[in-house]
């Protein structure tokens, strides 16, 4: 019977605890540091595309500052800077005509859409003459100052309807 005595002696069986989830593995940190990354380059490159015309314009606006600089006519800066601005509208309110929107309705449908009035009665308005008269050169650089502000404004408003006049 000294067996029965060393069985009686003997404890139950320890079940370990259960293994928890930190700490985590190398491979399960560079897993969520790669999602993560991933998800934070989805958000830039959607804010690119989304702002893709708005950086297109401003470009254009930089590269005909620096063609008025080497020689280009305050007349041509003008109509082009006009060409921009008309452009850049057509692409970001697909919505709307714009096609028939001259003068008067073509400088409050700037106003509306973050002109803040500097075009309906700013010096904005000689963008209607300007390729038709003289043009002050320091009214020049204050449309293209307002012409800049209005491409900024509207970065991403591709999918609103802006009641035409």
């Amino acid at each position: 019977m000294q067996y029965a005595d060393v069985i009686n002696q003997l404890r139950d069986i320890h079940v370990p605890e259960p293994i928890g989830w930190f700490p985590l593995p190398a491979a399960w940190w560079w897993l969520s540091g790669a999602i993560i990354l991933i998800l934070i380059l989805c958000v830039v490159s959607i804010q690119r595309y989304r702002t893709r015309r708005q950086r297109t314009a401003l470009g254009k606006i930089r590269k005909l500052i620096s063609a008025h600089q080497n020689g280009l006519s305050d007349h041509e800066t003008a109509e082009n800077l006009a060409f921009i601005i008309r452009e850049f509208a057509f692409a970001q309110f697909p919505k709307n005509d714009l096609r028939g929107l001259y003068g008067e309705e073509w400088l409050q449908f700037l106003d509306r859409t973050g002109g803040e009035g500097k075009f309906g009665a700013g010096v904005g308005r000689n963008i209607l003459v300007w390729p038709y008269r003289k043009i002050d050169h320091g009214d020049l650089n204050g449309l293209i100052e307002i012409t800049e502000q209005w491409l900024q404004s509207n970065s991403y408003r591709r999918r609103k309807k802006v009641a035409l006049p």
